[in-house]
């Protein structure tokens, strides 16, 4: 709403005339878009508050979770729960997807590093590492284990850290390695992967784009945000 600077234009668009901010699938996802928008209809036509978290409850597996058998599992299993125990989960995942997972296995030790917070697994995490490796089904999913078993053991790669935490990471008083880059998930929802670079020389480099390709078993191609820094 840049266009109105005064609140009575502002006030009478929105109030009178029924204008709505635009939205698009670079902001919110096509179900919460919808969702938005028959919140915003006219008032005999609005959706009451019960209908909305009705309608929250539903589409939040579906929102956070970007596979289709990877929702269908967690909405069989805990409907309106957003959060679970691992024990729980753990045994209702191999079940779903027909895999045999013991506490020793590294798969098992490799899934539960990713999801495990606090003895809970929350639906928001679920959803990450579904955005971070790729779609999970019945017929991939021992691939899938596999991969994230032969990423997470990459000498280099860091996880879920912030810009910030690489960059102090890949610093000389605490890289005794004298290590130039590391790995770590990217929060943006189009790259997986982000590398973090640093060389020993003064200014900093603007962000760019990468390929890498990382895996166990089948062979990985992103594209991946890079963070170039530079030492003092």
């Amino acid at each position: 709403f840049g266009t109105y600077f005064k609140y009575e234009l502002f006030y009478n668009a929105i109030v009178r005339d029924g204008e709505r901010p635009p939205i698009g699938e670079e902001t919110m996802h096509p179900l919460l878009q919808q969702l938005f928008e028959e919140m915003w209809c006219d008032q005999e036509s609005r959706l009451s508050f019960d209908i909305i978290v009705e309608s929250l409850d539903v589409l939040i597996p579906e929102v956070l979770i970007d596979s289709d058998e990877a929702t269908q599992f967690w909405m069989e299993f805990y409907n309106n729960e957003f959060d679970i125990s691992w024990s729980v989960f753990i045994e209702d995942f191999c079940e779903y997807f027909g895999v045999s997972l013991n506490q020793n296995q590294p798969e098992y030790l490799c899934l539960k590093e990713l999801l495990y917070n606090q003895e809970k697994v929350e639906i928001a995490t679920f959803g990450n590492v579904i955005k971070w490796f790729g779609r999970l089904s019945m017929d991939n999913c021992e691939t899938f284990l596999k991969e994230i078993k032969g990423v997470m053991k990459l000498k280099y790669f860091y996880g879920d850290i912030s810009r910030e935490d690489a960059v102090e990471i890949l610093s000389r008083k605490k890289n005794p390695d004298n290590t130039r880059f590391l790995v770590r998930f990217s929060t943006s929802k189009h790259t997986p992967f982000t590398i973090t670079k640093v060389f020993p020389y003064s200014t900093l480099l603007h962000p760019k784009y990468s390929i890498i390709g990382i895996g166990s078993h089948n062979v990985y191609c992103f594209f991946i945000t890079t963070d170039v820094f530079l030492l003092p």
